[in-house]
C-alpha cells in the first residue's frame, strides 16, 4: 500500500512549523511516507503585511522547494491548504487544487465557509479539521466536504471521538493527517492507496469516492469502527 500524509506544514511558510521543508520530506520518508499533501497556513494571520500575493507566494515559495527535492529523497509532493477565515480561529483543509488555482480565487481567507464553499471549483475537497479543540466551533455541515475525524497532533487534544462521531451524524467525508509541525509527529497518521495518485485532481477524487484507508493508530485494537 501507498502510504501518504494529508496535513503537513514546514518552515518558513507555516510561523508555527518547526522543520525546514527538506528535513520534513526527508522525516516522513524516514517514517514510510511515499507522498505528502503540503497544507501550509492560507490566512491572514502568518504573513505581515496582508497582501494576498505576498501569502501565497510565501505557501508557493516552500510547495516549490519540495517538489524540486522530492524526487532526490524519493517522494512525491502535492499541493494543498489549510485555510482560516477572518470570523473565528477555525481551520479547514482544502484539497485538490494547483497553485494558481487557489490564488486566482483571490483574497479567501476575507469569506467564511458558506461564501467559500459556494466559489470552490467543484473537483476541490474542503474539511473542517480538528473540529472540536479548544476554542473550535464546528461549521454548518452544508457547507463542507468532509471532517478531518483523526488528528495526530501531539500538542493539542483534538477529540477525535467526537470528530469522528460528528462527521457520520453528518455523513461527511473523512479524513486522518498528523497534522506535521516537528518530528515528534511524524508518522501519527494520513491514508493508504493503493495507486499513487497522478496530481492533486486525482487525490481529490480520491478522497471523494473514499478510494483510501485512514491510518488511524490510537484508534487499533479499540471497539471504534471507522
Amino acid at each position: 500500500m501507498i502510504k501518504i500524509e494529508t496535513h503537513c506544514h514546514t518552515s518558513p511558510a507555516s510561523n508555527c512549523a518547526k522543520v525546514n521543508v527538506r528535513d520534513t520530506l526527508t522525516t516522513l520518508k524516514e517514517h514510510g511516507y511515499d507522498g505528502v499533501c503540503i497544507t501550509n497556513h492560507y490566512t491572514y494571520y502568518d504573513c505581515i503585511p496582508r497582501s494576498n500575493r505576498m501569502i501565497f507566494e510565501r505557501v508557493l515559495a516552500d510547495y516549490e522547494e519540495a517538489r524540486n527535492i522530492a524526487p532526490e529523497i524519493g517522494i512525491k509532493v502535492f499541493f494543498g491548504a489549510e485555510l482560516r477565515f477572518y470570523e473565528n480561529a477555525n481551520d479547514y483543509l482544502l484539497y485538490g487544487l494547483t497553485p494558481r488555482e487557489l490564488f486566482d480565487l483571490g483574497s479567501v481567507y476575507e469569506l467564511d465557509p458558506e461564501r467559500f464553499y459556494k466559489i470552490k471549483p467543484k473537483h476541490a475537497v474542503f474539511y473542517q479539521a480538528h473540529p472540536f479543540r479548544i476554542n473550535m466551533f464546528r461549521a454548518d455541515p452544508r457547507f463542507l466536504d468532509g471532517v478531518e475525524v483523526y488528528n495526530g497532533h501531539p500538542g493539542h487534544e483534538s477529540s477525535n471521538e467526537l470528530a469522528l462521531k460528528w462527521a457520520k451524524e453528518n455523513n461527511k467525508l473523512m479524513i486522518s493527517g498528523s497534522d506535521f509541525h516537528q518530528t515528534v509527529a511524524a508518522g501519527a497518521a494520513g491514508i493508504y492507496v493503493e495507486k499513487m495518485p497522478e496530481n492533486e485532481r486525482e487525490l481529490a477524487f480520491m478522497l471523494k469516492t473514499g478510494a483510501f484507508t485512514m491510518i488511524t493508530p490510537k484508534w487499533e485494537n479499540t471497539d471504534i469502527i471507522v
